[in-house]
């Protein structure tokens, strides 16, 4: 009934078609050194547009990062005593892998936001074509991009033989 651009609203009509992409998965991996992830996705979770949240618990310590608040992470570990440890807000800062000639200025308390993880992507491809590494992040590789999409089919695989486990090869 119109056009729309990004996530903007516009009036839809009272048609009805079936979905035949999944709007919802969980899947769990085990990883080649022992480590097991557990995946959520979801393109129509209620509150997170464009959301993206990873978390990493240990049996010590735990951290987690949300692409709406790209300059800083939650931290907790096993250094404090029960009494007074919880999840820390942590800034990035010159200390922080990859912050050095990522950001416009590099001081602390001055960190990335949305737009400029953009620039900083651009910016490291960039400097992969010249050849001039500068200690930003290297972008995926055609070789990444073929093993993302080999994960995507093993998941894909899995789900259509009831959640059996399916091995990727590297």
């Amino acid at each position: 009934m119109g056009n729309v651009v990004g996530h903007a609203h516009a009036e839809v009509s009272d048609e009805v078609e079936p979905v035949e992409n999944e709007d919802f998965l969980t899947f769990t991996c085990t990883f080649a050194n022992g480590a097991i992830g557990t995946y959520t996705i979801s393109r129509v979770a209620f509150g997170s547009p464009n959301g993206q949240a990873y978390q990493v618990v240990g049996p010590r310590a735990q951290a987690s990062w949300r692409i709406d608040k790209p300059a800083e992470f939650e931290y907790d570990d096993a250094q404090a005593g029960y009494q007074t440890r919880g999840p820390r807000r942590v800034l990035i800062n010159p200390e922080t892998p990859l912050f050095a000639n990522s950001c416009a200025m590099d001081a602390p308390g001055n960190g990335w936001n949305y737009n400029e993880n953009f620039v900083i992507q651009a910016r490291a491809f960039l400097e992969q074509v010249v050849g001039r590494p500068s200690g930003l992040q290297p972008c995926a590789s055609f070789a990444d991009g073929l093993h993302t999409l080999e994960v995507i089919q093993a998941v894909a695989e899995s789900a259509q033989q009831g959640g059996r486990e399916v091995a990727i090869t590297r």
